[in-house]
């Protein structure tokens, strides 16, 4: 089925739950486009989007059922750009941004909002205070946050990596460390994680990739099936089996490892000592440590 990618201001939303899936329509060239899916909660009639679907056909007709949207990034050089962004600030309504932006012109009005929001019509210490704060994080919460919905994040995920990591460095983190987001963040699991750092650009040979892998194959034996250690060979088998099939339901082009790339990264896994290799055994550190202590402590020797 044919991607279809699309881009316009949503004219009109029709029907919006609890979960954000909406029905709305979206104002792009040359004709409207209806459009279902989920539609962050930042995102209202005005507001420019990106939308990646297919086109499906109901008893509604024509629409775009979308995989993905992604609110864009306001623009602040332009007239109607920098109306829509101090619309969004509290105390300021079209009437005060359209004359802000005529007197002043885009690139100053907004940078009064940051600065001096008394020029924007705004008389109160409080009210500039709060415009303020707004205004010098809107742009950069709007760049991270239509980042991570455009790689196909929920709105949910989205919140939980900026609050962790910050709104300044949430893309740097997926771009940089995706597979860190296992440690830091729960409910972030390894098949998670792998599909938006493939959507995110990153190789699907990567080492990076390999290693969270590795990690990932023999906690999950445990977990599921009580094994607390795994054959060298068949290691490398389940994880080569375990990044094809990610990348594949990712959609993403699969490029497997070699076995011998693997079993490297394994062994330099063993010399970092975050796994342990006994007798072509191969168990996490952690498991290998308990097994120990359990034995020991059975022979009664602590």
């Amino acid at each position: 089925m044919e991607i279809i990618k699309i881009k316009g201001k949503i004219n009109k939303i029709t029907y919006r739950n609890a979960d954000n899936w909406a029905v709305f329509s979206v104002q792009a060239i040359p004709d409207d486009i209806s459009c279902t899916g989920i539609l962050p909660s930042m995102c209202d009639s005005g507001f420019s989007v990106e939308c990646e679907g297919v086109w499906t056909q109901g008893k509604y007709g024509k629409q775009l059922k979308c995989k993905t949207v992604a609110p864009v990034a306001p623009d602040t050089n332009s007239k109607s750009g920098v109306i829509s962004l101090l619309c969004l600030l509290p105390n300021i309504g079209k009437v005060k941004a359209t004359a802000a932006v005529e007197e002043l012109g885009p690139e100053m009005a907004w940078k009064m909002a940051q600065e001096c929001p008394s020029y924007l019509g705004v008389t109160t210490v409080d009210k500039s205070l709060e415009i303020q704060e707004k205004a010098k994080g809107l742009v950069s919460n709007y760049k991270a946050t239509t980042y991570l919905l455009g790689i196909g994040l929920t709105e949910n995920q989205t919140n939980k990596i900026i609050k962790r990591y910050g709104i300044n460095e949430a893309i740097t983190q997926i771009q940089t460390d995706p597979y860190q987001l296992i440690n830091d963040i729960d409910g972030f699991g390894f098949r998670i994680v792998d599909g938006i750092s493939l959507k995110a650009g990153l190789k699907s040979d990567s080492e990076q990739r390999i290693l969270a892998c590795i990690s990932f194959c023999l906690d999950d034996s445990e977990k599921n099936n009580g094994n607390i250690w795994i054959y060298g060979g068949a290691l490398v088998k389940m994880v080569i089996n375990e990044l094809v099939d990610s990348a594949m339901v990712q959609n993403q082009p699969i490029k497997p490892p070699e076995y011998c790339t693997v079993k490297k990264l394994i062994q330099r896994l063993a010399a970092a000592k975050k796994v342990i290799i006994d007798k072509n055994k191969i168990y996490s550190a952690n498991l290998f440590n308990c097994e120990r202590i359990i034995y020991n402590a059975i022979k009664g020797e602590i």
